[in-house]
């Protein structure tokens, strides 16, 4: 494989040509990149201050490993709220609250099914949180599952029990 490039003083690579060829010479590829029209200075965009990192991202999975997913049948034996942390302090606390959103007249909304807490040992801990399915299975309907970071709410993921 071959590269050449085409340079002009204060504007950078025009030309880019990339050529790649068998251990007999033959020719396999060539990729050609050509500058269109010279740079532009623009604005420097601007910054907003929501956007932040989030102090931890959350998923849910069948399994600890599993792929990502938030509808699960009401035969799944465990729902696994995956989390992982994004500069925690040292010794943080995380928690997660399970809530029954909305499961149908049968329920109070917002019924509180379980909480969960584990502390982080460092700025990016992760680890994962379990909910069994109860006995006669998971009642249908929609959930939540609100995760707090020292006591202040850091994110909420919905998901959802069908049939």
């Amino acid at each position: 494989m071959t590269i050449d490039r085409w340079f002009v003083l204060g504007t950078g690579i025009v030309k880019d040509v990339t050529t790649m060829r068998a251990t007999n010479g033959d020719l396999l590829q060539r990729i050609s990149l050509e500058l269109a029209e010279g740079p532009k200075i623009a604005d420097r965009p601007e910054v907003k201050p929501d956007a932040a990192p989030k102090k931890i991202s959350v998923s849910f999975a069948r399994t600890r490993f599993g792929k990502g997913t938030t509808t699960f049948s009401s035969d799944t034996p465990q729902i696994f709220a995956r989390w992982k942390g994004h500069r925690l302090g040292k010794g943080a606390k995380v928690r997660a609250v399970w809530i029954a959103e909305n499961l149908g007249e049968d329920f109070p909304p917002d019924y509180k099914v379980d909480e969960a807490s584990a502390i982080a040992e460092g700025p990016t801990s992760h680890g994962a949180f379990t909910l069994s399915r109860p006995d006669d299975g998971w009642a249908l309907g929609d959930y939540r599952a609100e995760f707090y970071v020292d006591d202040v709410p850091v994110e909420t993921v919905k998901l959802k029990i069908v049939k």
